[in-house]
């Protein structure tokens, strides 16, 4: 297959929860750990659960009743319930169903997919990314369930304590789509990396992103990969920032060709569930 040409010279080729959706159970030690021991960089959501931090995407953990399960293949005994009213215990004895998994897995890929365990799946922790390789990025999304609220739980005091005691400043990006978190972060370390994630009509907005550059010092916008056009990547280049889309967990062959079309028109990086094929396939060079 040709490779794609118009690819910057450093580009960040950055594993969607780790090596996860179609290969292993997201945002557990395993899919993080694989990423960053293969070189990639990761991106995956931070959530304050009494007192600790937990690595888990979803707004809740599914009941062993529901009929699917999210990406992380956990679920409660005692019933369907918001992360953010659960225990930490809760979250550390959070079963796993694979079966499940694969079924939903298989269903977002349009092929048949068996997730790799690789060891017994549990919802991960901060300390779970380290060490982080010289070379590889970490991307932490701190998530929130509501965009435009202030929060103020101590989830990003306690990620930027993280870094300021790993002395991770120069691998770890924060990222978020709740911008008065990421406010409240660059308050916290005027030198810690702050990106925000994107989408609909403020997504689309230069302005937007001009707007942030100039208040909280942003280096990088993270739109939908579909909402990612040619005169959106001009823009956010003419501002000095990066610009690195993300993927929704669908189809693989849909989400290769939106890679690919991103790719020619000169994206920084991307957020993808197929690391390993951005690499072979599409870029110039290992980064």
């Amino acid at each position: 297959m040709t490779l794609i040409s118009n690819i910057p010279s450093v580009f960040r080729n950055i594993a969607h929860r780790g090596i996860s959706v179609y290969e292993s159970p997201e945002n557990t030690r395993h899919a993080l750990r694989t990423a960053l021991d293969q070189g990639f960089d990761v991106e995956t959501d931070v959530q304050w659960v009494g007192g600790e931090t937990f690595l888990y995407h979803d707004d809740y953990i599914p009941g062993p009743d529901d009929p699917k399960l999210n990406g992380g293949g956990f679920y409660l005994p005692a019933g369907k319930k918001l992360v953010y009213d659960c225990s930490p215990d809760e979250l550390r004895k959070a079963l796993f169903n694979k079966a499940k998994l694969d079924g939903l897995l298989s269903a977002q890929a349009g092929e048949s997919v068996s997730s790799n365990l690789g060891e017994e799946p549990k919802i991960a922790t901060l300390d779970d990314l380290l060490p982080i390789p010289d070379g590889c990025k970490v991307y932490i999304e701190l998530k929130r369930p509501d965009e435009n609220k202030e929060f103020n739980d101590g989830l990003e005091e306690r990620v930027v304590k993280w870094v300021q005691k790993n002395n991770l400043h120069d691998k770890v990006v924060i990222i978020s789509f709740n911008v008065p978190g990421l406010i409240k972060t660059r308050s916290l370390d005027p030198k810690i990396a702050i990106g925000v994630d994107v989408y609909s009509d403020f997504g689309k907005d230069p302005a937007e992103a001009q707007k942030l550059r100039d208040s909280i010092g942003i280096t990088c916008w993270n739109p939908p990969l579909e909402d990612t056009s040619a005169a959106l990547i001009d823009s956010i280049h003419c501002l000095g920032l990066q610009i690195m889309p993300w993927t929704w967990n669908e189809n693989k062959q849909k989400e290769v060709a939106e890679i690919r079309r991103v790719l020619s028109l000169g994206v920084d990086g991307v957020i993808n569930n197929q690391p390993r094929r951005v690499k072979a396939t599409f870029q110039k060079s290992p980064v």
